[in-house]
């Protein structure tokens, strides 16, 4: 996959990056815990000393949905009702599909029979939040990027929703003790960072909840794996963020993360922007001559088109 290739060529330097910034301690499995975006009472933020796994349904957080407020896309009501406190959510979620793909239809989703099903069989609940996005897209070819409910993994005390093989198989979670709440708290291991004598997933508790985290998953591997535009990696600095910020408009996703380290991604129309620990930059655009145009706004060179 065309994929798989891009992220393979960011993995040393990013790693080589964050352990010197002390972002990330060689075998420790953590990273620091950078928010980016809204203040501090956005999410319920585990208090200091709390223990390991903070059981606690979410709010959707930041109002996302805001960025893509002119998008009213009516045709998940037929899923989730508008009394859901994700509803907005969900239709941001939409809008997004629709701009880089193609709107959702009733014909896209599971039905409550199949997820019920899904759940026999593996003895184990599906989180609301999680069954929803199954209900919107889980016959999308296109956005399988979750796999079938049939296939979700309960690895030891983890369920696993999302694996990248790509990237030194890293993993996002969910505690089984949170299984049963609507939206909780999310878990991701990267995969690479293990410590290489235990071999065993050090899973980081982040400020994020399951439907803020399938947001960010679609938006980041469209980044990577979109077929039919146009790709760029380049490497950066901070003052090439503050660029960023001043002609792109923010997703809002709270405590973002990808592979471990903190991630900022952003949006204008035809373009996607992600910054990775300040200092790995990918964008995509419908064509090459928008890339490069984005390159020089931001003052970017890019190595991959």
């Amino acid at each position: 996959m065309r994929c798989a290739s891009r992220k393979r060529d960011l993995l040393p330097s990013l790693l080589y990056t964050s352990i010197l910034r002390g972002q990330i301690v060689p075998g420790s499995g953590t990273s620091s815990a950078r928010s980016w975006l809204g203040p501090a009472d956005d999410f319920r933020v585990p208090p200091a000393g709390a223990p390991g796994w903070v059981r606690a349904d979410h709010e959707c957080g930041p109002r996302i949905h805001e960025f893509w407020g002119n998008f009213r896309l009516d045709n998940i009501d037929h899923v989730i009702p508008v009394s859901n406190p994700r509803y907005e959510h969900w239709l941001a979620v939409n809008a997004f599909v629709a701009a880089w793909y193609s709107p959702l239809t009733a014909l896209d989703g599971l039905s409550i029979m199949e997820l019920e099903r899904a759940e026999r069989q593996r003895a184990c609940p599906i989180p609301a939040a999680l069954g929803e996005w199954y209900q919107l897209a889980g016959k999308r070819k296109d956005l399988a990027y979750f796999g079938p409910p049939e296939g979700l993994v309960l690895q030891k005390d983890t369920l696993i929703f999302h694996c990248d093989d790509d990237c030194g198989d890293a993993m996002w979670g969910i505690h089984h003790t949170d299984l049963t709440l609507l939206d909780p708290f999310v878990l991701i291991d990267a995969g690479d960072h293990r410590d290489p004598a235990k071999g065993q997933p050090l899973w980081i508790q982040i400020n994020q909840s399951l439907s803020v985290s399938i947001f960010q998953i679609v938006v980041m591997d469209t980044i990577n794996c979109w077929e039919g535009g146009s790709f760029g990696l380049a490497h950066g600095e901070e003052s090439n963020v503050q660029l960023i910020m001043e002609h792109f408009v923010p997703f809002g996703f709270p405590d973002a993360r990808w592979l471990g380290y903190p991630t900022l991604l952003f949006h204008r129309p035809g373009c996607l922007v992600a910054a990775v620990a300040d200092s790995e930059f990918y964008a995509l655009t419908h064509t090459e001559a928008d890339l490069l145009a984005i390159g020089d706004l931001l003052k970017l060179e890019w190595e991959t088109l």
